[in-house]
This record gives structure tokens, C-alpha cells and sequence, in this order.
């Protein structure tokens, strides 16, 4: 059982307001497996239900302790998201579960001339977090025309995605190695 063993689907929305970005929407679509784990107390649970928002508090907790597992650059240098999420929801599609979050940024990055990369990962590629496109990539207002936002995918040496693959299920990676940062999209925001 190589590494990865979950699979995450992205789709990220980049705020902006006045002309500065200002947070990231992020929904992402966990696989069956993944999902099940979850779903398994809540299987005749109302997304309404304390049981349901209880469990969504549970892995809404995981996501921030790990930093929302995304790096922000501006100008290559990394910016702070707040510590809180500005709002938060799980919900049910078919047998998967859907996080749907928005965190803002701790100091807004104003769009003109700048370059911001947007890197999501797990750290030691248990699990692959991934765009399945650049369909899967927004801007909140498309009307901020200087701005070109591309898909970036990783470019792994055929040594290290062997080495990914030779992980079994409890094996983590060499620490040093931060496996899933080498294996993660980047999400490139370039403006005039």
C-alpha cells in the first residue's frame, strides 16, 4: 500500500476585495474511504443535528492545527492566515464529504504587481490534496482582468515518487523530506 492513501478534491476560490486579496474559499470533496470513516457514526445524522456539527468541529480542529495545510506566498515571502476560520461546513455528497471553508488573511496582499502562490498539501502524502483542473480554480471577482491565475503541478524525481510508492500504510516519511510539499500544486496568482 503505497503512499498516498486518501485523496482530497479541491476547488479554491481567491477572494478579493479592493483590489487586494483578502482570503481563500476552499471546498474539498474527501474520497469514499476517507469519507466513510467519518460518516460512520453519522450515518442517520441530520447535517442539522449537534452529532453532525459536533463531528464537523472534530475535522474543521484537524484542518486548522495543521495550518489549513497551506502555505501563502507574496513575493516569495509567506503570509499569515488568521487562526480561525471565517465560517465552516461539512456536508454529505452521496458517500462523500464536502469541507467547505473560508479564512481570511491576517493582512490583505494588494494585487498589483504581485506574485502569490498558493501551495496545499499534507505534509507527509498519507493523504493527496489536489485540483483535478484549472476549472477548479477561482477568482472571486473575474472582473480583475490584470490578474492571470494558473495551475503549477509538481515535477517529482521518478527517485522520490518510487519512494512515495515503497511507503506502507503506518510508515511516515523522513521528516526532513516534507513529502507532500513535493508532490503539491501551486497555485499562481500573477497581476500587472
Amino acid at each position: 500500500m503505497a503512499h498516498p492513501h486518501s485523496f482530497i478534491e479541491m476547488d479554491t476560490t481567491l477572494v478579493t476585495d479592493n483590489h487586494h486579496l483578502t482570503g481563500l474559499n476552499y471546498v474539498w470533496v474527501m474520497d469514499p474511504m476517507t469519507s466513510a470513516d467519518i460518516l460512520y457514526d453519522l450515518l442517520k445524522t441530520q447535517e442539522d443535528s449537534p452529532q453532525w456539527k459536533k463531528q464537523a468541529a472534530s475535522v474543521m480542529a484537524n484542518i486548522i492545527g495543521q495550518s489549513y495545510f497551506s502555505e501563502l506566498y507574496y513575493q516569495n515571502k509567506k503570509q499569515p492566515l488568521k487562526l480561525f476560520p471565517d465560517e465552516y461546513r461539512m456536508t454529505r455528497q452521496g458517500l462523500q464529504i464536502v469541507m467547505s471553508f473560508r479564512v481570511s488573511l491576517l493582512h490583505p496582499i494588494p494585487l498589483a504587481g504581485s506574485t502569490i502562490d498558493l501551495l496545499t498539501y499534507e505534509p507527509t502524502f498519507f493523504v493527496s490534496m489536489a485540483y483535478t483542473d484549472s476549472g477548479m480554480l477561482h477568482l472571486s471577482k473575474p472582473s480583475e482582468s490584470a490578474c492571470k491565475l494558473t495551475l503549477v503541478e509538481a515535477q517529482p524525481s521518478d527517485e522520490l515518487k518510487n519512494y512515495a510508492l515503497s511507503l506502507d500504510t503506518g510508515e511516515t516519511p523522513d521528516d526532513d523530506l516534507t513529502l507532500g510539499r513535493q508532490f503539491a500544486q501551486r497555485v499562481s496568482l500573477q497581476c500587472h
